[in-house]
C-alpha cells in the first residue's frame, strides 16, 4: 500500500525497527499532492504551517459541468483560505463523458447526460477514505461544496452519506 512507503520511503528496510519509536506524523512537504491514484486522481492542498498532528477539516470542491478541478479553483479562489482557515482541500475531477466533458453523475436532472451510470458517490467516499486513512482529518468537519454540476453532486453527497458530510 502506498501509506506505507510513504511514511518510511520506497525500498526502505522496515523489518529491523530495533525498538526505536517511528515518527508517523504526516509531513505535508514531502506528499506527492495527489490522491485517487493514477485513473482518477484528485490534488490535495494544506496550510502551509500544518503540524501533521492536528486534526484538520476537509473541504471538497466540484466542477461545474465541462469544467476540471483546476478551473474551479481558478473561478472560486479558495486556496488562500487554506492557510487563513487551515484546512485540508481537494480538488478532484469528474469522468469524461462520449462529448468529451467532464461531469459528476449528481442526480437524474444532471448531468450524466449519455447514461454513463458512473458510480461518483464512491468514487468521492473512496477519496475520503484514503484522506482519512492518510491525513489526521477531522471527521466531524467534512464539508463538499459546487459550481452547478459540482452544486449538483454536492447535494448528492450530503443525501446520500449524511453520515460521513457536515
Amino acid at each position: 500500500m502506498w501509506l506505507a512507503a510513504l511514511l518510511v520511503g520506497c525500498g526502505a528496510d522496515v523489518a529491523d525497527t530495533s525498538g526505536a519509536e517511528l515518527d508517523l506524523r504526516f509531513d505535508a512537504s514531502t506528499w506527492p499532492g495527489e490522491l485517487g491514484g493514477s485513473e482518477r486522481p484528485a490534488t490535495v492542498k494544506f496550510p502551509t504551517d500544518y503540524d501533521g498532528e492536528s486534526l484538520l477539516p476537509v473541504v471538497v470542491l466540484l466542477h461545474g459541468y465541462s469544467a476540471s478541478g483546476l478551473l474551479q479553483e481558478i473561478y472560486f479562489q479558495l486556496s488562500p483560505q487554506v492557510d487563513e482557515y487551515g484546512f485540508i482541500y481537494i480538488l478532484p475531477d469528474g469522468t469524461v463523458d462520449d462529448g468529451g466533458s467532464q461531469f459528476w453523475n449528481g442526480t437524474p436532472a444532471c448531468c450524466d447526460l449519455y447514461g454513463s451510470g458512473v458510480d461518483d458517490v464512491g468514487y468521492l467516499l473512496s477519496l475520503l477514505d484514503e484522506a482519512e486513512a492518510a491525513f489526521p482529518v477531522d471527521t466531524d468537519r467534512v464539508y463538499f461544496a459546487g459550481h452547478s454540476n459540482g452544486g449538483f453532486m454536492s447535494y448528492r453527497m450530503a443525501c446520500e452519506a449524511a453520515d460521513r458530510i457536515a
